[in-house]
């Protein structure tokens, strides 16, 4: 019997800058087409290498694509069974076969029209959007590469319940390190906040924190509203509740904050955008598929059929 994961479907949007109106399952679909093996199709990467496995054009439309991550020539360690006569052991480690190197993750990418699904398992959703990037400039689409981003799409069920009990808390969360190189290129509220706040702290670390070391520590931001203050109340309130639903709407990071509203209520970043749970069948340290097509294909339809697709 096969073993079972429950892994995540996310509901993203190409959205094209300007007065652009493009179709990404087009411009990608050309792409691939010129990129005929996975020599074509392999980028360097910070962590390692990624690779386009392989691409398929589906019936009704969409292309779906599945992308590895992998580091070149990376041995694994492995771990010995138990035994009744080893009172210790050691692990030991074991290069690649030859011609193959091991995975360090894979994410799924269905792509139809301007709607993306991304499966990850074991990545970042960013290697999907590295790799399309990749892909443009490998085909000398220079232009293409820099005039989109995939966003993501909020939740309508959550956002009503965000507007009937306001927001009463907003934690901000993330890697110092990363909120200091991006600092330059994104414009979201929580960049802001944290690009100008991890200058600042780098700044304070650096006599006694290693390059390497400062990429371990995280910043967390916190801004509430104090209802029992009576003074600019409505005001400040109102304020609050707009941040929020802006980073709801910009921030491109799933796990990136939370928000308490009002009756104490919990939302997750994953909770404000579109997703879905599926349970599919693991092979190896990734998942089948076949398993992980048929997901995103029904729930691309299904995103079509409650009209999620046209919001």
């Amino acid at each position: 019997m096969s073993l079972s994961c429950t892994r995540t479907l996310f509901y993203r949007r190409a959205v094209w800058s300007g007065s652009q109106s493009n179709d990404l399952e087009r411009i990608i679909t050309d792409a691939h087409q010129k990129l005929p093996n996975t020599e074509n199709r392999t980028f360097p990467h910070r962590l390692g290498k990624i690779q386009g496995l392989k691409y398929f054009l589906a019936e009704n439309g969409g292309i779906f694509l599945h992308i590895g991550l992998y580091r070149p020539n990376q041995p694994t360690s492995i771990i010995p069974q138990p035994s009744p006569q080893s009172p210790a052991t050691d692990l030991s480690v074991c290069p690649p076969p030859d011609g193959h190197d091991y995975l360090s993750g894979d994410i799924f990418v269905l792509i139809k029209n301007n709607h993306v699904i991304l499966c990850p398992s074991g990545v970042h959703e960013s290697i999907a959007t590295s790799y399309l990037s990749s892909v443009l400039l490998r085909v000398d689409q220079h232009e293409l590469a820099k005039s989109y981003t995939v966003d993501p799409i909020v939740n309508t069920d959550n956002l009503r319940i965000l507007n009937r009990e306001g927001v009463k808390e907003i934690e901000l969360s993330g890697a110092l390190y990363s909120a200091s190189v991006e600092h330059i290129e994104r414009t979201t509220v929580q960049r802001k906040l944290f690009g100008s706040l991890a200058q600042e702290i780098r700044g304070m670390f650096a006599s006694d924190v290693t390059p390497n070391g400062i990429e371990n520590l995280n910043v967390c931001v916190t801004i509430s509203f104090d209802s029992r203050k009576k003074e600019s109340k409505l005001t400040a309130a109102s304020r609050v509740a707009d941040i929020a639903k802006k980073i709801v709407a910009d921030e491109p990071e799933d796990d990136g904050f939370k928000i308490v509203t009002g009756k104490g209520n919990h939302l997750s970043a994953r909770q404000m955008r579109v997703s879905e749970k599926v349970q599919l069948r693991l092979e190896g340290n990734t998942v089948v598929y076949n398993d992980v097509m048929n997901a995103v294909l029904a729930y691309m339809n299904k995103l079509q059929r409650d009209g999620t697709l046209s919001q």
